[in-house]
């Protein structure tokens, strides 16, 4: 019922719930630690939730090439080709496929990644910076950018939205 904003989110969340059912969780760190895990589609600028889908264990029916997160990209972003939205989304969900899955949808998006994905290059996999250092890479023929910055850590990013430029702020 609520209209979509132009910011949408992909994350997981977890309902408490201490009854018996097979695809319960458990987390040890959290402070409810039993619950069901769902995929969840949100706004990220008003927090409304879009659409909810259940993490059933074993039998989550899922592209075992593609991986959970892509399956989870491909479902959520189907409705949304060749329109205005920005999709984010952690590493979790981030690789390849669904990295060329929002850009063929003509979909924006920006993600942080895991560097160490198998789908990955190998000039992407091997990218270890220096203290103060900034990489980028493209894909060839496609506006989808890697961003590898390393300050007190290396983090790394990708984006089809944000061009090449990078500005260093103090404070």
């Amino acid at each position: 019922m609520y209209p979509y904003t132009q910011h949408i989110t992909i994350d997981e969340s977890k309902a408490s719930y201490k009854g018996k059912i097979s695809f319960k969780q458990y987390n040890k760190d959290k402070n409810k630690s039993f619950g069901i895990k769902f995929f969840t589609k949100a706004s990220s600028d008003k927090g409304y939730v879009y659409h909810l889908l259940p993490y059933t264990g074993k039998n989550f029916d899922y592209d075992k090439i593609k991986g959970i997160g892509a399956t989870i990209i491909d479902k959520f972003s189907e409705e949304h080709k060749n329109s205005n939205f920005h999709f984010t989304f952690d590493s979790y969900y981030c690789n390849l496929y669904s990295i060329k899955r929002l850009y063929d949808y003509n979909i924006n998006f920006t993600c942080t990644f895991n560097k160490k994905r198998k789908s990955f290059p190998e000039s992407i996999r091997k990218c270890n910076l220096n203290k103060g250092e900034t990489k980028l890479f493209c894909i060839e023929n496609t506006n989808i950018n890697f961003y590898f910055q390393y300050e007190k850590k290396q983090i790394q990013f990708a984006s089809n939205l944000y061009g090449a430029q990078i500005y260093k702020y103090l404070n």
